[in-house]
């Protein structure tokens, strides 16, 4: 529901990193001066797998622009004792006056993974819906801020700044 655009960066560049060998995607979320306005999308199969995605987009004359997008995924898995379930949150908030735009980000996610473990071929022949491993639980969570400053110098040339803070945590 938050992501404006994908960039793909073939081969290795060290601008993102140095496990970039096969090169690198870079994600651009969306803000209210990009996509201003609601946007809502549902959707559910007989199977138990349930999606929504909403996103609003606002700014203003003044240059003060806002973004929250937020997805919620529930899926009963195929397999017995593989629920999963995903929720996240953007909220963007920031201005653009003249050459400088700033902008901050907030990001919150939490996911419950059940039943991801491998199974031998002998159980997977016998029931493909078969669980090797019960309870196998993993319960990831993130937070992450950003922050964002762009100076156009020119009109061929800008500056730009991020600074960002990342907390994740995972239990297995």
């Amino acid at each position: 529901a938050a992501i404006g655009s994908v960039l793909l960066v073939p081969g290795a560049n060290p601008l993102y990193g140095l496990n970039t060998l096969g090169g690198a995607l870079a994600f651009t979320t969306k803000s209210g001066l990009s996509h201003p306005g609601g946007e809502a999308g549902f959707s559910a199969t007989d199977h138990g797998r349930r999606r929504a995605d909403l996103a609003y987009g606002w700014h203003d004359t003044s240059g003060w622009h806002s973004f929250v997008g937020a997805t919620l995924f529930d899926d009963e898995g195929w397999r017995d004792h593989s629920a999963g379930h995903l929720g996240n949150v953007l909220l963007k908030v920031g201005r653009s006056q003249g050459d400088t735009d700033w902008s901050l980000a907030l990001l919150g996610g939490r996911s419950r993974l059940l039943g991801n473990g491998l199974l031998p071929d002998l159980l997977y022949e016998d029931d493909r819906r078969a669980v090797y491993t019960h309870p196998d639980t993993t319960r990831n969570r993130l937070g992450q801020g950003s922050f964002n400053l762009t100076r156009r110098l020119g009109a061929d040339s800008e500056l730009t700044a991020t600074a960002y803070v990342r907390d994740r945590k995972s239990v297995v």
